[in-house]
């Protein structure tokens, strides 16, 4: 999160405005504001959101981040190779380090970290070259993307029955008679009879 956002959230939050209302408004989920407040409000702030304070602590955590523990785990990051060669799937793997290693957990994992790792390569402490033993075979990560943004699935959208062209009440094309048999009238019918008689 920027700095901009972070000053927007303090903002908002002086107006009174609700977690919702507050990622409404900039376009972030719920989720994600009430995680920033959280993680950056601390007691001693009583209860009032600092921006720059915050941005400041953000900044700090990054700096302390630990290391990958693919990474710096050898034997961890051969079971995980292993199972990946196998064509086994991160979520499969996760549930298998927690077996495997019942009262070691330093050695567990959750899929997203495995996931990470992997598009991450060596930095995240395993090949890339990996990528190809997932399901989807996606050399890169494919970002998500918010119901409204989504393309359509089709080039022409359909038109609706209300919009048809009226040659179709006429029913004398090859076509016309499929997939309309709620509103076929009776005159219809009696053309098929015609139809068929002839």
């Amino acid at each position: 999160m920027s700095l901009l956002e972070r000053k927007r959230i303090a903002t908002l939050r002086e107006r009174g405005l609700g977690i919702r209302e507050i990622a409404s408004r900039m376009g972030r989920a719920p989720s994600t504001v009430s995680r920033e407040l959280e993680r950056n409000t601390l007691a001693h702030d009583q209860g009032i959101y600092d921006a720059d304070l915050a941005h400041h602590r953000a900044q700090e955590r990054i700096k302390r981040a630990r290391p990958a523990k693919l990474r710096i785990d050898s034997e961890l990051r051969a079971e995980v190779q292993a199972k990946l060669d196998l064509e086994w799937s991160p979520e499969q793997i996760a549930a298998h380090l927690r077996a495997l290693w019942p009262d070691r957990p330093e050695r567990h994992l959750c899929h997203e970290s495995i996931y990470r790792a992997l598009y991450q390569g060596a930095k995240g402490g395993l090949s890339r070259t990996l990528t190809k033993k997932l399901r989807t075979g996606r050399p890169l990560r494919k970002q998500r993307r918010k119901a409204d943004q989504r393309a359509p699935q089709f080039a022409v959208p359909a038109t609706l029955i209300d919009h048809r062209p009226a040659v179709v009440e006429l029913r004398e094309r090859a076509g016309d008679w499929e997939g309309d048999r709620a509103t076929r009238s009776c005159t219809n019918l009696s053309g098929l009879t015609d139809w068929r008689g002839s």
